[in-house]
């Protein structure tokens, strides 16, 4: 995954702001499961883009719009065209860590479907780290119209065990790249094309994100290439935290990029993917300096891991033979509701037992237990009585 001897090296320091830096752009913060609605977020200042602690949120800058080149985009359509054919295949991606007593860390981000067969979301590494699993999803329709407001989205995966599961598959830190297979598509999904070649100075280029400051997921921006080169750099959130070593091509442009933008679709004005969101400058002198990790490293990343048909086959929509797309229904009646509810929360608290499994068995096997005790007829007691049957041999 490394290139040419040539390259530039940055270092992030947290102390003094003033110091040129690299942050990733992940979202979280702590929050007990099923306590909706979610708590408020605090204010944007103009200070880092982070989070502080697990429950405060602190962004660099307000994003601007970026006004574009006449004439950039390969289509007539522009930016609203170019919006409209990403939107099925970005994802909103959420980690859940248990930090006991009843309390989770919930880390965000953005990815990409890229391939329709396998079930292939690309994202960051710095998005995943060390999780087996995530939990992904899919923008939403009523009626044709998206359903943009995030609260929706979390009562769906915190309150109701909503959303689809995955696993990750394959990680490479030193670009910043990682692989998540859903075990399953909703109808409509579409997988993007990898652009032919690297975009350059000048181009336009557009981005679909999941902010953590917004009130809103599937977030657009546009901007411009300022460069395309091989950078070595250190990258890292707020405080200093989980910081590691990049050696990667990158694109750097004038596109503003927050906390939970991280690992979402870079595209030209075909559609086609150029890059993932990476990260920005620390430095609040150079906040319209964002970092995205170029298409070759992307297709370097697929072939070394063995996925290399994903390189050449054409952009594929999941049939209607998959999962249908999510909508919001009408009620049901009392009794439905309530069984559906605690079917969803006994998988949720599956999800997050399963996590437990291979570095911290006792852990997993007290979580297991307790989804047998608590939820005994559903399908997730079922499951997880399998599982502790396994833990005992």
């Amino acid at each position: 995954m490394t290139g040419p001897a040539r390259r530039s090296r940055s270092v992030i320091r947290h102390c003094p702001p003033a110091v040129p830096g690299l942050r990733w752009n992940v979202f979280s913060l702590a929050l007990p499961i099923g306590n909706l609605p979610m708590p408020r977020l605090p204010r944007v200042t103009a200070v880092r883009a982070a989070i502080v602690g697990t429950l405060t949120l602190t962004l660099a800058g307000v994003a601007v719009a970026q006004r574009a080149q006449p004439g950039a985009d390969k289509d007539a359509g522009g930016g609203r065209s170019v919006y409209q054919r990403v939107l099925k295949s970005t994802v909103w991606v959420v980690i859940l860590d248990d930090v006991g007593g009843g309390r989770y860390r919930v880390t965000s981000g953005s990815g990409a479907l890229i391939d329709v067969p396998s079930r292939l979301v690309l994202t960051n590494y710095h998005v995943v780290r060390n999780s087996p699993t995530a939990t992904v999803m899919f923008p939403i329709f009523n009626k044709n119209e998206l359903v943009a407001e995030k609260e929706h989205y979390q009562n769906l995966i915190l309150k109701n065990g909503g959303g689809l599961k995955g696993k990750v598959i394959a990680k490479e830190p030193k670009a910043d790249l990682a692989l998540i297979q859903l075990d399953r598509l909703p109808a409509g999904a579409a997988a993007l094309h990898l652009a032919k070649d690297s975009v350059g100075p000048g181009d336009d280029v557009h981005s679909i994100g999941n902010p953590g400051a917004s009130g809103a997921l599937w977030a657009y921006t546009r901007g411009s290439v300022k460069a395309v080169y091989r950078k070595h750099f250190r990258t890292q959130g707020a405080g200093g935290e989980g910081a590691f070593e990049i050696d990667a091509r990158v694109v750097e442009t004038s596109s503003p990029v927050n906390a939970g933008d991280s690992g979402g679709p870079v595209v030209n004005g075909g559609g086609d993917l150029v890059a993932i969101t990476q990260g920005h400058l620390a430095d609040e002198s150079a906040r319209s300096i964002s970092y995205f990790i170029d298409v070759s490293e992307i297709k370097a990343f697929l072939k070394a891991t063995g996925h290399n048909r994903v390189l050449t086959q054409p952009a594929v929509t999941a049939s209607s033979t998959e999962t249908k797309v999510e909508e919001k229904t009408p009620p049901k009646d009392a009794a439905a509701d309530k069984a559906e509810k605690t079917e969803k929360e006994a998988a949720a608290k599956l999800v997050l037992a399963q996590t437990f499994l291979r570095d911290r068995p006792e852990r997993a096997r007290e979580r297991l237990e307790e989804i047998v005790k608590n939820f005994p007829d559903t399908k997730a007691a079922k499951e997880a009585k399998e599982l502790l049957a396994k833990l005992k041999k």
